[in-house]
């Protein structure tokens, strides 16, 4: 069976696309291969996974640089970032593509922190879910 490939993208290859590669790493099974990148890979990861812990969601961060994770075009592709990105992630010839847009945490940091990362954490998790079970009847 052919894995199919989706890549989660925002510039730095940060906590968005982070949270959104390990939900559906854990939710999707063997058949797709989740992997993120960004075009200047290194965000603060501070939190992820701690949050991810909380729903009980295995975690190993690795920032990926676009070019590499480019290698293998995906054949879907969806950005993270906020609505008006000036430089959110694209990838010539991939398959489809899609918008998932959230906020950038990066400069929060304590409390409000956490409490970004989880509305990304819980606002990424039911499009997950429903991506998964898309990806499964394909």
């Amino acid at each position: 069976m052919k894995r199919l490939r989706v890549l989660f993208v925002d510039p730095t290859d940060g906590p968005r696309a982070q949270i959104a590669r390990a939900l559906l790493a854990a939710t999707a099974g063997p058949h797709v291969q989740a992997r993120s990148a960004g075009t200047i890979p290194g965000g603060s990861l501070a939190g992820v996974g701690d949050v991810l812990a909380e729903v009980n969601v295995p975690y190993q961060p690795h920032q990926t640089p676009l070019t590499a994770a480019a290698m293998h075009t995906p054949e879907l592709l969806i950005a993270v970032c906020e609505e008006g990105c000036d430089s959110c992630p694209y990838v010539p010839g991939a398959g489809a593509g899609r918008r998932w847009p959230f906020e950038d945490p990066a400069a929060l940091s304590g409390a409000a922190r956490v409490a970004a990362l989880r509305a990304i954490r819980d606002g990424s998790l039911p499009r997950v879910l429903s991506l998964a079970d898309e990806l499964a009847s394909r």
